[in-house]
């Protein structure tokens, strides 16, 4: 009887330790950084909204704003609802959408969510306590010319800033709007 307990107990051990071999170790793995970037906007936003008031961009009007980031309903994406604090009846709401290596960026609107397609220039920082900054660029047509536009996104602990900038073939960028926000929560 002891003996074949014995024999038992090694065929147990045996059997445990040829499973434990075969098994593979789970994975842990870390979430995306865009969606580490879309967990971070999403929420409320309190700050200013920047826009240029004559065509050369010396002028510049400085309005408090706020922003709503929410998962965008219609896809894998964000949906950003611009308001400034004048009383505007209605919030301008882009979409945002990143490919998961955040090398294309969709910037879309409420009436087209699924707007041009963006080439990711730059991904830098978003580690060890430094912003994360993404610049987007796009080839587009402005009053039937050509125009090169440029998003800016910077995101810090509690801080964001996104710049939009358009450049005709051969001359300086120049401001179209700028925000800063700082978390509301």
């Amino acid at each position: 009887m002891a003996a074949r307990a014995l024999r038992v107990a090694a065929l147990i051990l045996a059997s445990s330790l040829a499973l434990a071999a075969c098994a593979r170790a789970a994975r842990v793995t870390a979430p995306a950084p865009r969606d580490q970037l879309y967990t971070t906007l999403v929420g409320r936003w309190q700050g200013t909204l920047t826009t240029p008031l004559d065509a050369e961009g010396s002028v510049l009007q400085t309005q408090p704003a706020r922003l709503q980031v929410l998962p965008a309903p219609d896809s894998d994406g964000l949906e950003l609802r611009y308001a400034t604090l004048d009383n505007a009846p209605l919030p301008t709401v882009d979409h945002l959408h990143l490919d998961r290596a955040m090398r294309l960026a969709r910037v879309g609107t409420s009436s087209a969510p699924h707007g041009p397609a963006f080439a990711v220039r730059e991904v830098a920082g978003g580690t060890d306590g430094a912003p994360l900054r993404l610049v987007l660029e796009v080839d587009g047509t402005e009053d039937d010319q050509p125009v090169r536009i440029r998003e800016t996104l910077e995101v810090g602990a509690g801080t964001m800033a996104l710049r939009t900038e358009a450049r005709e073939p051969g001359g300086p960028w120049r401001l179209r709007r700028a925000h800063a926000f700082r978390r509301a929560e």
